[in-house]
């Protein structure tokens, strides 16, 4: 009888571990800060490789150009200077990360 009640106890007491949980979507900003969804307080766009071969744009800005909210300026051609103004904030309140390296800095190397 004792047995039997070890056997119930293990059975009964890892139960809880064979519960799965569906996790809540997370969501990674640019500067690779987890958060759940449901804590962004913003509207959120996301650009994956899908969508850029979906768009089939020649340029970031052209792609850039395509997301509601966003403006893109350039002075010059190729290679020139670009300002990014998102949902009305100047260039230097937009922080642009490539790899986590601000590129809009002009200390950055």
């Amino acid at each position: 009888m004792r047995s039997n009640s070890v056997v119930l106890f293990a059975v009964l007491s890892s139960a809880p571990v064979l519960a799965q949980v569906v996790p809540e979507t997370i969501v990674v900003t640019a500067t690779r800060t987890q958060q759940p969804l449901n804590r962004v307080g913003q509207s959120i766009t996301v650009i994956d490789s899908a969508e850029i071969d979906r768009r089939q744009t020649a340029t970031v800005i052209d792609l850039l150009r395509t997301v509601p909210g966003v403006t893109v300026t350039r002075n010059g051609g190729i290679g020139g200077t670009t300002g990014v103004f998102i949902r009305g904030a100047e260039t230097d309140q937009t922080v642009t990360l490539i790899d986590g390296v601000k590129i809009n800095d002009p200390a950055a190397p």
